[in-house]
């Protein structure tokens, strides 16, 4: 009998893991090296908890609630009624891993986790997250471009009118794959099941005010982070900064951009005009973010794994 030839597996390049890990290594040695660590320690200890109780902790839930939200509404343009609780608990635990991942990827856990619960097939749940993460991208970088607006300019004025002419291309571009473009093969499929996600312009309006409203609440986040420490900002400067320091954490491919997110974050309130010590205090207090999500998906966890056995068991 002729045994089947096994096709070749495509190899994977090796760069963007070495390039991960030396800006990685670097970050943490200048972190480590630079940091006045006497100071930040005297700062965080007189960390004002009601700052955290108040403001991260239920911004961080109406977050989780905003982004079932619109994956639900991405979902229901497929036809596909997926039940609101199940939604919210597997788009929390599914968040609150995203910090700890390259490029926050770790949000694709709930496409698999209501794939198992629900009738939803493979496609249909990628093809709404690949809209997610467009949508996610246009909005942070729209909100760092408008920075000058928010009181915080993060870019030299050329480029940051080159981001602009780009955001319009891109605009143009998005709306003619939305609704003027069909493809073959895989690509066209995952284009498919897009366009079929979003039945109308207001449709589209929806899910990009459910975008900006989710970034804002993960600003309200940091801002509490920032003010605990007493680091305090105007908002609308928070929501600049927010936006700028996320997609350097997303480019920078590191898992939960660790340290290269410390230095960006500090190096951005020492510009800002605050001292040294209380900008590295309020680069480490934005970690407090992940840890809060992670403290927060855990009885996520637990009762979605209580109710997984249930249904198994009955």
């Amino acid at each position: 009998m002729v045994q089947p030839v096994e096709e070749p597996k495509a190899k994977r390049s090796v760069w963007p893991l070495v390039i991960a890990g030396v800006l990685l290594t670097l970050s943490v040695v200048y972190m480590l090296w630079t940091f006045d660590w006497s100071a930040i320690g005297a700062i965080l200890v007189q960390v004002r908890p009601v700052w955290i109780i108040a403001g991260a902790v239920p911004a961080t839930v109406a977050f989780w609630v905003v982004r079932s939200w619109r994956y639900g509404l991405l979902m229901r343009g497929l036809e596909i009624e997926l039940p609101l609780w199940e939604l919210y608990i597997a788009s929390a635990i599914s968040l609150s891993l995203a910090n700890f991942t390259p490029m926050q990827v770790g949000e694709a856990a709930k496409v698999e986790m209501l794939r198992r619960r629900q009738a939803l097939e493979r496609l249909d749940g990628y093809g709404g997250f690949v809209l997610e993460r467009v949508l996610d991208a246009y909005v942070l970088v729209l909100l760092a471009c408008a920075g000058p607006l928010l009181g915080l300019d993060l870019f030299d004025a050329k480029l940051r009118w080159g981001l602009w002419a780009a955001l319009v291309v891109l605009t143009v571009a998005g709306l003619v794959l939305l609704y003027g473009v069909s493809l073959g093969g895989p690509l066209g499929k995952v284009l498919d099941t897009v366009q079929r996600s979003v039945r109308s312009f207001w449709h589209l309006l929806a899910l990009f005010g459910l975008t900006l409203l989710g970034w804002i609440l993960v600003a309200v986040v940091w801002f509490s982070l920032l003010c605990s420490v007493e680091l305090v900002m105007p908002f609308a400067m928070a929501v600049g900064a927010t936006a700028g320091l996320t997609l350097i954490n997303i480019l920078s491919l590191i898992p939960g951009a660790f340290g290269i997110s410390e230095v960006a974050a500090a190096q951005l309130f020492m510009a800002l005009g605050y001292e040294e010590g209380l900008s590295q205090a309020g680069a480490i207090a934005l970690r407090g973010s992940s840890l809060i999500g992670l403290l927060l998906g855990l009885p996520h966890l637990w009762w979605w794994r209580l109710r997984t056995a249930s249904r198994n068991g009955s």
